[in-house]
């Protein structure tokens, strides 16, 4: 019996370390009316309350905009005239970067920013793995390591 815990212990450790970094997802939606609708979230279902967003001048990297997302996870923003990108920052290894869509009219001013890269990359990272996923994941590992071996003796 001794021997069967720990490998169900480390399978345990290494299933459950990434799977509670929770990844955080920003989706952008363009509501054609020139406002853009940014929903914030983690891989874990968890809303992005007080994380803070960034809209940027994708030219000089200037902030053109600062909030931080409400009881909802979701913020309305006007488009910017200009080419811009959105940081989604939860600190560190939980940032997200994106470019934002364009306004109906297009972009007017520094449009030649509009082919940039953000200045700004994401650093986010963890699996993206839900907490009924991780119970699973564990109820097969105990299946592996406690059953198997029991079936193994009997025959």
């Amino acid at each position: 019996m001794k021997n069967s815990v720990f490998p169900f212990l480390l399978i345990l450790f290494i299933v459950a370390v990434p799977a509670f970094a929770h990844t955080p997802l920003m989706m952008l939606q363009d509501n054609e009316d020139g406002t853009l609708t940014v929903k914030g979230d983690f891989s874990t279902g968890t809303g992005a309350v007080g994380v803070d967003l960034y809209v940027k001048n994708k030219l000089e990297g200037t902030i053109l905009s600062h909030q931080k997302f409400p009881e909802s996870s979701t913020i309305e923003i006007e488009i910017p005239t200009e080419p811009y990108y959105l940081v989604f920052d939860g600190g560190p290894g939980h940032r997200v970067v994106k470019d934002g869509p364009a306004p109906p009219s297009g972009f007017t001013k520094n449009i030649e920013a509009a082919s940039l890269q953000p200045a700004e990359k994401s650093d986010a990272s963890g699996i993206p793995v839900s907490i009924p996923v991780l119970i699973i994941i564990v109820i097969i590992a105990a299946i592996l390591v406690f059953l198997i071996p029991k079936i193994s003796k009997k025959r």
